[in-house]
């Protein structure tokens, strides 16, 4: 087993219920309770207001796989796991890249088939290459609770990984914080660990956090 990039995050926040059963499907960090450290950034992506219920977690030496800290021979080892467990298939995938205005730099998207990614791009052929990649099987989607799309299935096999095979707290990543671009860094805590956590109800003016995004 190499060593997997781990990062120590003592002290997270979760905006909504905690109750797993009303989790909304296809979260973007699977079945467990999704949390970040800049709970007000989260408040105004989410677009909800102050009166939603903000919980805090506490838990000395908490562990979270650093998912952007993942070179490729890591994600290769990742990834193999994930076949040899049937959570995961080998597919051609097409990515359809372009100019993201906002984001003023290139970005793509994946498709699983050439057709979709021809209607995203406007027929513009030569901005479509097509690609190995990856897609969910059905267990893999019981377990996250979703349909992953090809762009998210690393992201939430990363989620079974740890939880499974690294036997840690969570996932991590740590996103840019822009709330222009919906971005803030985000985690997930697994359902397995919660009991190891204290949990404590708090109000969004308590909490500290940055005031220039």
């Amino acid at each position: 087993m190499n060593n997997f990039p781990i990062v120590h995050i003592n002290k997270v926040y979760h905006i909504g219920r905690i109750d797993n059963s009303r989790k909304r499907k296809n979260s973007y960090e699977g079945s467990g309770l999704s949390i970040s450290n800049h709970p007000n950034a989260w408040l105004k992506i989410s677009d909800r207001d102050l009166e939603s219920s903000l919980y805090e977690f506490v838990k000395n030496d908490a562990s979270f796989l650093d998912f952007h800290e993942l070179n490729a021979v890591l994600v290769d080892e990742m990834t193999k796991w994930g076949l040899e467990m049937g959570y995961i298939l080998c597919a051609t995938l097409y990515r359809y890249t372009f100019w993201h205005g906002d984001l003023d730099e290139e970005a793509s998207i994946l498709f699983q088939t050439y057709e979709e990614a021809l209607e995203e791009s406007n027929k513009d052929e030569e901005a479509i290459e097509q690609i190995d990649g990856f897609i969910a099987t059905e267990k893999m989607n019981k377990k996250v609770f979703g349909e992953p799309s090809p762009i998210d299935v690393i992201d939430l096999l990363s989620t079974l990984f740890a939880e499974h095979v690294l036997k840690i707290d969570g996932v991590w990543w740590d996103d840019d914080l822009d709330i222009s671009a919906l971005s803030a860094p985000r985690g997930v805590i697994f359902n397995s660990k919660l009991q190891e956590w204290t949990r404590t109800e708090r109000d969004f003016n308590e909490v500290e956090y940055e005031e220039e995004y």
